[in-house]
């Protein structure tokens, strides 16, 4: 499931590379926008070792699904994308209830248009694609579970702006 979603996002990189020359470009950064990271300290320190380092986002991390909700709404600074786990209880949980694949953070930040990556270990394995599949029906853009597959699906949608932004210069 994983890598299909990556495998069609790098032939958009791939298209952007030629048009620009490389993913160094810095029309591939995020200079100073936020992303809001909703998230185990382990996963915390990856975005903010991707973010920060590769892409010159500034990371804020949160602690439940409301607090982040209102970050969104209320921060002045653009936001980049918000990067979600699934969550181990009731105010950190992604999905609204158990048994549902809707999620009031997820269509929080869409209204906004922001990115959702949904970053979960749980739901990149085979047994629980179930998972993934529900995350992508809630409106995540994608779901990863390791740095590279976080930096590589970041670097894809970065491409792809900035090929839609080539082609409405072009216009």
């Amino acid at each position: 499931f994983y890598d299909v979603t990556i495998q069609k996002k790098k032939k958009v990189l791939s298209k952007a590379e030629n048009a620009m020359g490389s993913t160094s470009s810095s029309s591939l950064k995020m200079k100073d926008q936020q992303v809001f990271v909703l998230a185990s300290r382990e996963t915390a320190d990856v975005c903010r070792d991707v973010f920060e380092k590769e892409f010159e986002a500034v990371v804020v991390v949160t602690k439940t699904v409301k607090e982040t909700i209102e970050k969104l709404n209320n921060t002045k600074k653009p936001v980049g994308c918000v990067v979600a786990a699934l969550g181990t209880n009731k105010e950190n949980r992604l999905f609204d209830d158990n048994s549902s694949d809707a999620s009031a953070l997820i269509d929080a930040a869409k209204a906004l248009r922001v990115h959702v990556f949904v970053y979960s270990h749980t739901a990149c394995m085979d047994k629980n694609r179930w998972m993934a599949l529900a995350c992508e029906d809630a409106g995540a853009d994608a779901v990863v579970c390791s740095r590279d597959s976080l930096r590589d699906v970041v670097t894809s949608f970065l491409a792809s702006r900035t090929m839609r932004r080539m082609k409405s210069d072009e216009n």
